[in-house]
């Protein structure tokens, strides 16, 4: 008896000691009583989308903003709980580096599509630190990086993780970045620490905080297979940076790993279900091209129109795009 008690106060030490490290990540207490029995966790995801605003030229015309709004809100509808979250590689504009307001505008754009969290790939240091900066200020959502780092604080670009409550039940959601093309756009000037030791680390602090946890992950494929070898505590992954479409989800590595193309094309969805004990026990999942059959959102589109954000078109789909004045 004596021995499962220290037991018991060591690992609760251990929580202690990570609460204490150098930037927590502030949540609240529960403030509702968890549903007892199986629960269903809900994620809507996208992935690299590269600043395109607008549906492709073309055929089918594919992606853009004011249909993507339309899918989540939908989705949203159905179920207020659903988590909404991106795995990198979209907070770049196309415009020049350095354009102040169609960055902090396109940041906003997740704001009206109701994004909890959104991870940061290499490319979104593209415009600069000012200017990503500036866009983490203007967000309603979390931006996570577990293992970059803000070179003028020291602290985690922006947050390494962060944590959501469903009806009692806490999700965490974890970011991670890849190493070379972050360290190639910002010539160095961002610290970049090893993705699989950061997401170890991060994952020992959330363990005992949530009852699942899912990783935004903007490393590829290669990475996203090992991960769960290393870290067996994981559920999801939505994964970014090589653009492949996941339909179905993939489920060799042991959680499941989702991934919604590239340029706004697609949209995901995966419901999770997990018994009392908070395992996955199975999921449902559906993946949405963003065709001319999904209507645009008319509010999405009424505040691109009035905001100023310079439409963004891909020529072909899965090509480079131009801009529209």
């Amino acid at each position: 008896m004596k021995l499962k008690l220290w037991v018991v106060l060591l690992s609760l030490s251990l929580v202690v000691v990570a609460c204490a490290k150098p930037e927590p990540t502030a949540t609240p207490e529960p403030t509702a009583t968890p549903i007892p029995g199986p629960f269903t966790v809900t994620v809507v995801y996208t992935n690299d989308g590269w600043g395109y605003t607008e549906p492709c030229a073309c055929d089918p015309s594919t992606g853009g903003l004011a249909r993507r709004a339309s899918y989540i809100n939908a989705v949203l509808a159905e179920n207020e709980h659903a988590i909404v979250v991106d795995a990198g590689d979209s907070l770049l504009t196309l415009q020049r580096v350095g354009d102040r307001e169609q960055g902090r505008l396109l940041a906003q754009a997740f704001n009206e599509m109701h994004y909890d969290a959104i991870a940061l790939g290499g490319m979104d240091f593209r415009m600069g630190l000012d200017v990503l900066r500036e866009q983490i200020d203007v967000a309603d959502y979390a931006v996570l990086s577990a293992n970059t780092e803000d070179p003028q604080t020291g602290q985690a670009f922006d947050k390494r993780y962060v944590l959501i409550e469903q009806e009692g039940h806490r999700i965490a959601l974890v970011g991670l970045t890849d190493a070379k093309m972050t360290a190639e756009v910002t010539e160095g000037a961002v610290p970049v620490t090893d993705p699989i030791e950061a997401l170890m680390e991060t994952v020992d602090e959330v363990v005992y905080q949530a009852d699942v946890i899912i990783v935004l992950s903007h490393l590829g494929m290669v990475y996203d297979m090992n991960l769960p070898s290393v870290v067996p505590e994981v559920d999801l992954i939505v994964s970014g940076l090589d653009k492949e479409v996941y339909d179905p989800p993939l489920t060799a590595a042991g959680p499941l790993i989702v991934s919604a193309g590239s340029r706004g094309e697609y949209v995901g969805r995966v419901d999770m279900h997990f018994d009392a004990e908070g395992n996955l026990v199975s999921f449902d999942s559906d993946m949405q091209m963003l065709t001319d059959e999904v209507a645009e959102d008319t509010a999405m589109r009424q505040w691109m129109l009035q905001s100023g954000l310079i439409p963004a078109t891909a020529l072909k789909s899965g090509e480079s795009g131009t801009l529209s004045q």
